[in-house]
């Protein structure tokens, strides 16, 4: 997934969100683009992508709200339901 991510340029952070307990992906992820015109061709590139027998969710992070912050430069969330992805990326970058 980061592999996809940086695709689209590079990214300031990365943070793929891994069960505390078992270590693995919880199946979702956020990034950040260091130029944050790229967030918007990312999110038009990758959501709804076929990853294997999954479809990829590509929105912005939104605190509390159910639709995506239209306009903001909130970071983008990459989300993979029932997928784990244990391996497949680095440590999370700052």
């Amino acid at each position: 997934v980061k592999e996809l991510l940086m695709s689209f340029g590079q990214l300031r952070a990365f943070n793929l969100v891994k069960d505390s307990a078992t270590g693995l992906s919880k199946g979702y992820a956020f990034c950040e683009y260091v130029d944050v015109s790229m967030t918007d061709q990312a999110i038009a590139g990758l959501n709804g992508m076929q990853l294997g027998d999954k479809k990829l969710i590509v929105q912005r992070a939104s605190v509390g709200a159910k639709n995506p912050m239209i306009g903001a430069q909130a970071p983008v969330q990459i989300q993979v339901p029932g997928l784990s992805m244990v391996g497949t990326s680095g440590p999370p970058t700052e």
